[in-house]
């Protein structure tokens, strides 16, 4: 099992979320689970992170027709967004 580090749309900050299956992947357009809405979000990079004192929620499925972001171009938005 993998975490990530997940942007939600619409919000501030980054979240931690579950691959369970590990199929997916930094720069994917996934949807997730949050504070009870279905929401979309980034993943931004894997969270590296040994123990969680908090429940995390398994990321739910990729985002259809949209395409994977490069790492370069993930630094250059969390750079922007700073």
């Amino acid at each position: 099992m993998k975490y990530y580090k997940i942007y939600v749309d619409n919000t501030n900050g980054l979240y931690t979320y579950s691959d369970e299956e590990e199929q997916f992947e930094i720069g994917e357009r996934v949807i997730i689970s949050f504070r009870n809405k279905i929401k979309s979000g980034l993943i931004i990079s894997e969270d590296e992170e040994k123990e969680r004192e908090y429940k995390v929620l398994p990321i739910l499925k990729k985002l259809e027709n949209s395409i994977k972001l490069e790492k370069n171009f993930i630094k250059l938005l969390v750079w922007v967004k700073n």
